[in-house]
């Protein structure tokens, strides 16, 4: 009676374990500015429900501002075999949005700091399957520059229209 229990915990456990494939933890490092990108493809020989886990960081010695636009991307054209696939956006403990996997870019303006996205979805190919996951940051101008650019068209509006006014002879 007991090998017959023993026997069936086993065809359990290993039923079981090949509904999940492998998880992936991955250390992106520090987001490039634009035009560089931090691209990745990630592959899943295994069939079955994975979560990801990417970590990266904005540092602030490489920006312009202390609130930055980051671009995340998870390349559909390169999505193959994966059902379901989303991510989540982590600081700390905060959830600062869940996205569909849909070959569609998000832009959020975040801070210098650390982050992580967690990807999760479902290889069903005979050989699992496989995303690619892309990521910038794009550079924010300082007020400064803005101050600068409206200057600059103010003289030359102030110069146009003293050109078209007419001089007057006494």
């Amino acid at each position: 009676m007991k090998l017959k229990i023993l026997a069936a915990a086993a065809v359990l456990a290993l039923g079981t374990s090949s509904a999940f494939a492998a998880d992936i933890t991955y250390d992106a490092g520090s987001i490039p500015l634009a035009p560089d990108t931090f691209y990745h493809l990630f592959d899943h020989p295994d069939i079955g429900m994975f979560t990801d886990t990417i970590t990266f960081s904005i540092t602030a010695g490489d920006l312009s501002s202390s609130a930055n636009p980051l671009n995340v991307m998870l390349k559909g054209v390169n999505t193959s075999n994966i059902d379901g696939l989303s991510y989540v956006l982590w600081s700390g403990e905060d959830n600062l949005g869940t996205f569909a996997g849909d070959n569609s870019t998000w832009t959020m303006t975040l801070p210098a700091g650390d982050y992580v996205v967690k990807v999760s979805g479902n290889a069903n190919g005979t050989h699992g399957g496989t995303y690619g996951f892309d990521m910038q940051l794009a550079a924010v101008p300082e007020p400064e520059t803005y101050a600068m650019l409206l200057a600059g068209l103010g003289l030359v509006g102030f110069a146009a229209r003293r050109r078209n006014t007419p001089e007057k002879f006494v």
